[in-house]
């Protein structure tokens, strides 16, 4: 912004000695003064243009590993991945060994983070339904809790990755890292994502569209506004997206498993095939 406002500067000095040189004045004319005022203002807004029209900063690949995000696809090191797929499949792709805790309590999930990647993923009766890469990393803020009835509760130890993420990371065709503003990635990934700012304060936590209606993006930014860097961005399933089919012997009628279509009804219940020929 400094050299923006210096080449400003100096364009306006030198307008303004040509000015000098060439002040005369007439009698119902405008004067030759105006002209390099006009001038010297076009000059400014050329300037402006040409510093916001000027390319997006651009990330090289090379960094390891390399996660590519395209419009139907997950690629790490050009191997394809998916949510939905056991997180067996995930650490043959994902470099190092992952340090993995089970939730017991309502979500009753597995959460798996790469310390060394900057990554974790969430997991569900086997099966991946969340993907998260930290770009920046705050200092934890764990602290004693009390309940309803008295009890203290020590502090929430921090499950987060211990380092950011320093590969290369690619939306869409563009290359993403820990500098990249919200505004430079709306700019530049597929319009069709819909992702955009609403109010001026509202851009610190935006999600987009992501392969189809049950897949979401989101993205943590470090700033209220568009010109927030990007701390955190994650891609994130529905419900039925991640729900493996269940063995008929487990389904139950008017369980989740049979209002999801994955139960097999027993044989008795399956209707006579009307279209049979009739047996003499």
């Amino acid at each position: 912004m400094a050299k923006l406002f210096l080449a400003i500067g100096l364009a306006c000095m030198l307008v303004a000695c040509r000015a000098e040189e060439k002040t005369t004045t007439s009698t119902g004319a405008s004067t030759e003064l105006d002209k390099p005022e006009k001038t010297g203002r076009q000059a400014a807004q050329r300037i402006v243009q040409l510093y916001e029209s000027a390319k997006p900063r651009k990330v090289e690949r090379g960094a390891q590993p390399e996660i590519i995000v395209s419009r139907r696809e997950i690629h790490i090191n050009g191997k394809p991945i998916a949510l939905g797929q056991p997180i067996s499949e995930w650490k043959k792709v994902l470099p190092g060994t992952p340090h993995c805790e089970f939730d017991p309590g309502v979500t009753k999930n597995t959460k798996c983070r790469w310390d060394e990647l900057g990554i974790y993923l969430l997991e569900y009766r086997s099966t991946v339904y969340e993907f998260n890469m930290l770009f920046y990393i705050s200092p934890w803020n764990g602290s004693e809790s009390v309940g309803a009835d008295g009890t203290v509760y020590p502090p929430e130890p921090d499950r987060r990755p211990k380092h950011p993420y320093t590969g290369y990371f690619e939306l869409d065709g563009y290359g993403i890292d820990a500098k990249t503003t919200l505004a430079e990635i709306i700019r530049n990934i597929d319009p069709d994502r819909g992702l955009r700012c609403g109010r001026i304060d509202d851009c610190q936590v935006q999600r987009a569209k992501h392969f189809n209606d049950g897949e979401r993006l989101m993205f943590i930014t470090s700033r209220s506004d568009s010109k927030g860097q990007l701390e955190e961005f994650s891609i994130y399933a529905g419900q039925a997206d991640f729900q493996p089919p269940t063995p008929p012997e487990k389904c139950t009628p008017d369980s989740i498993e049979a209002r999801m279509g994955h139960c097999i009804p027993p044989k008795s219940s399956i209707p006579p095939d009307t279209h049979a020929e009739t047996k003499r």
